[in-house]
């Protein structure tokens, strides 16, 4: 599907994918899936396990309470207040950016081959 896709206020499972468009997702829980080959990505509130893949496009993620897997080949990641024992956030050529709590316990994997990796760790 090629345009923009905005999902609000579902409390549910979503899965959202574009081939050309950004994808907007607030207040979810569940299983959240969200896919562009070209577009951005931007979710909020969530809970449940999220999986967020752009090959083209930044993907921002703020307020996670789950397991979180994030990619882009040609993108910036920004995971903002995230509680989570999994997160993995990988870009080919873009920053990675993370702000939460780590558990001790957890499972944590940041990387990138061009760009910044920051970490905000209270």
């Amino acid at each position: 599907m090629d345009g923009d896709i905005s999902v609000r206020g579902t409390g549910g499972d979503v899965s959202a994918h574009s081939q050309s468009g950004n994808v907007t997702v607030e207040n979810a829980s569940g299983h959240v899936d969200l896919n562009t080959l070209s577009g951005d990505i931007t979710a909020s509130q969530l809970k449940g396990t999220v999986s967020a893949n752009s090959v083209s496009g930044d993907v921002s993620i703020t307020g996670v309470t789950g397991n979180v897997s994030v990619a882009s080949v040609s993108g910036s990641l920004t995971l903002r207040t995230v509680t989570s024992q999994s997160v993995n956030a990988q870009s080919t050529s873009g920053d990675v950016g993370f702000e939460g709590k780590v558990d001790p316990p957890g499972s944590y994997g940041f990387g990138t081959h061009s760009g910044c990796v920051w970490l905000d760790v209270p």
